[in-house]
């Protein structure tokens, strides 16, 4: 029992850290710490620079043939997954009355999880490299 406590504890430490850097963000761009060019460059550098190494440093983890085999499902499970959440959201913004106009744009927004900024380094903290990898995996299916 303790066990699971002092594990659930480390988890719960450590999506904090990953949250409490997105909220800090959050606060600098509310409070107009950062000029409108510079937000747009600081997006730039997060996805064209340190992202693309992000993913090439996950695939460097030891590969047997059962890894990659239970990870070479990953994308086709996400693409399943994304076709459900439109089917779903599509009734969703119908129950609810949604206009038309915007059906689309709010079934394409449910259906994709934002694993870039915040999922992947959640992930990448809790579960490591290993998790990290099959993460992105599923994202390709995405």
């Amino acid at each position: 029992m303790m066990d699971v406590f002092v594990a659930t504890t480390d988890i719960f430490w450590r999506v904090l850290v990953v949250f409490s850097l997105a909220l800090f963000g959050i606060a600098a761009r509310k409070s107009d710490v950062f000029k409108e060019e510079a937000k747009q460059s600081l997006a730039d550098i997060m996805l064209n620079i340190t992202l693309p190494p992000l993913i090439f440093v996950s695939m460097t983890v030891d590969i047997t043939w059962e890894k990659l085999l239970s990870g070479i499902v990953s994308p086709f499970i996400a693409l399943a997954l994304v076709g459900l959440m439109i089917i779903v959201a599509k009734a969703l913004g119908k129950l609810v009355t949604m206009m038309p106009q915007r059906r689309g744009t709010f079934s394409i927004l449910c259906a994709m999880p934002n694993t870039a900024f915040i999922g992947f380094p959640v992930i990448l903290s809790i579960l490591g490299q290993e998790g990290l990898a099959y993460a992105v995996l599923y994202d390709i299916g995405i």
